[in-house]
């Protein structure tokens, strides 16, 4: 709670908050080449550390908004709190689509002292962009003049700043590949730059790129493009350098090699390969193919391309920041002419990283905006690309025409956001709160501001982690060192009752919906029942769920999974929708004495 004193402080600021944003932003646009002398005289340093500056000030309330921003979310940070204790993945922890990594990465807060809640998931997502985005710079800083690299830098960093959409704030399964991406791009610019060329760098090049599966499986096409052009860059401009080549490859080998002998010491080689692997490749569309959300053809995905791009004004900002640059470049003499090799390999390696970025955003049936993260970078690195010709050392007067046309297109949709288009979007007013909040929460200027940035209207009052009733109840039903299971889709009850997974899928979609692998994921199910004994079985299934909502697909239309919790559990309480047994040994040990006032 806000001391009274504090009041007036908090009461004023969406406009304290916005005020300060918009120095940091015109402040770095002078810098970036609006006014010459400025721009001149400040060191790249100061300008890459201001831009970092602007990045975690406009983060700070979604990361004070202690509350599920998205499904992924969570199930991320409830297999966190699993491996916490149990730390073998795919024994205790199944990430589905989601590699291991992103699961590991979330437990660097706890290391800290820091509660594994969803402000620890957002301010380790914040070290993710931050680390990626470091690198994004570096390599712009191999690749272009000074005045180009900070207005590609600037762009991104007002990309990941100033956009208030969910899905680009939560921690998403996207984040832990971004640094590993933009640090192989890195090290590839450092060799065609020519600017240093140690085989060191290519072996760590090779080994991060073989980690980037264990992040996610689909950012694979992504750091395909820095490996294939940097490839093709040592057989035919550097006339076969074998000995890079087979460093580079002896990385990603030494990376992959590594994991699965883990895998293999610790048991669980046959469940990679069968739940992470197969289960993906095989299994993912077909759990879409009756609830798609974009068309089934590629050719048509992209087609759709603009509309889809127009309910994401964030990232449509880069997209069009690119546009009129290209226009620009139009007019005047061929962009490559008299241009270094390095600049056309590298510029090259620009455009078939984001090719490859949209057709991993794209080829997935499913219309997730969080998928656009893997095209964030790529487009700044595209940008830049189209930034460079136009632009002459820092101070010249000809740098001011594509330097106005390009910040006046950074300001006009940070506009957009906060007139119409920010204000009807329904993106922003997608949040559920515990307890729903009232006008009076929500603060002065309400209708606006809770619309434009709801997590800035309601700072700091859900700074602290946010329980549904639900999960009260489970927290005072069961002891930090038990374990509950969950059947439907509500993996926001284990973060919130801080209560690690009984079963290794946080939710229940492969073995409820229809598809190759459905009868082995329902039997790892039960199996894990078996084994890990949760205190509480969770029926969620309901209208309040994420997307099981039928009476047919409650646990009791699964025989073996009906008999084993009637065998095992006794049905204690319905709340919100949630049906909660509780394990017959634990009844008779010491019959649950739970404060059941208000639900």
């Amino acid at each position: 709670m806000v001391h009274d004193g504090m009041d007036w402080f908090f009461e004023d600021w969406p406009l304290i908050y916005y005020s300060i944003g918009s120095v940091l932003l015109i402040v770095l646009g002078i810098t970036s080449g609006i006014v010459p002398d400025y721009t001149a005289k400040m060191p790249e340093k100061s300008h890459f550390w201001l831009l970092v500056l602007m990045i975690i000030f406009l983060r700070i309330p979604s990361i004070g908004f202690n509350e599920e921003l998205n499904p992924d979310e969570s199930q991320m940070m409830a297999q966190a709190i699993t491996l916490s204790q149990k730390p073998i993945f795919w024994s205790s922890v199944d990430g589905t689509t989601s590699g291991p990594l992103n699961s590991y990465v979330l437990l660097l807060p706890a290391v800290l002292g820091i509660p594994l809640d969803y402000t620890a998931a957002r301010i380790t997502a914040l070290g993710l962009i931050l680390v990626a985005f470091y690198f994004f710079y570096r390599s712009l800083q191999l690749i272009s003049k000074p005045i180009a690299t900070r207005l590609s830098s600037l762009a991104v960093a007002v990309f990941f700043g100033w956009t208030t959409w969910s899905d680009f704030l939560h921690y998403s399964s996207e984040l832990a590949a971004l640094p590993l991406l933009t640090a192989c791009f890195y090290i590839a610019c450092l060799w065609m730059s020519g600017a240093k060329r140690s085989l060191i760098d290519l072996y760590l090049m090779g080994f991060m790129a073989g980690l980037v599966p264990f992040c996610k499986l689909q950012a694979l096409p992504v750091i395909a493009g820095p490996l294939l052009v940097l490839a093709f860059f040592l057989i035919q401009f550097q006339r076969f350098n074998y000995r890079a080549l087979f460093t580079l490859m002896g990385g990603g080998v030494s990376s992959i090699g590594i994991i699965l002998m883990l895998c293999a010491r610790y048991g669980v080689l046959d469940d990679f390969y069968t739940y992470y692997l197969l289960a993906n490749l095989i299994g993912y569309e077909e759990l879409n193919q009756y609830s798609t959300m974009l068309p089934h053809s590629l050719l048509e995905r992209f087609i759709a391309l603009p509309t889809y791009l127009a309910h994401h004004l964030d990232i449509l900002a880069l997209f069009a920041l690119i546009a009129p640059l290209l226009l620009l470049r139009f007019f005047k003499a061929n962009p490559f002419i008299n241009k270094t090799e390095s600049y056309k390999w590298i510029s090259v390696m620009a455009v078939v990283t984001l090719g490859l970025s949209l057709f991993a955003v794209f080829k997935p049936e499913t219309q997730f905006s969080h998928y656009l993260l893997f095209a964030v970078f790529p487009l700044g690195w595209v940008l830049n690309v189209c930034l460079s010709p136009l632009l002459k050392e820092n101070g010249s007067p000809e740098n001011r025409w594509p330097t106005r046309v390009f910040m006046a297109t950074i300001f006009f949709f940070i506009f957009l956001r906060f007139t119409l288009y920010g204000y009807f979007s329904t993106y922003s007013v997608a949040l559920v709160t515990y307890p729903p909040m009232s006008n009076n929460e929500v603060g002065r200027g309400a209708s606006v501001a809770f619309r434009i940035n709801p997590y800035l209207a309601v700072f700091p009052r859900y700074a602290r982690l946010q329980k549904s009733a639900v999960a009260e109840w489970i927290q005072q039903a069961t002891k930090p060192t038990d374990c509950i299971a969950v059947w439907g889709w509500n993996c926001r009850l284990y973060v919130e009752s801080q209560r690690r997974q009984g079963t290794a899928e946080t939710h229940s979609q492969r073995s409820i919906m229809k598809n190759s692998f459905q009868a082995v994921y329902l039997e790892k199910y039960i199996r894990n029942l078996q084994e890990n004994q949760p205190a509480l079985f969770l029926d969620a299934v309901g209208p309040n769920n994420l997307m099981f909502t039928l009476k047919s697909q409650r646990h009791e239309s699964y025989l073996a999974l009906y008999r084993m919790v009637a065998r095992d559990y006794s049905f204690v309480k319905e709340i919100d929708s949630v049906r909660i047994y509780q394990r017959k040994d634990l009844i008779r040990q010491a019959p649950t004495q739970v404060s059941l006032s208000g639900y």
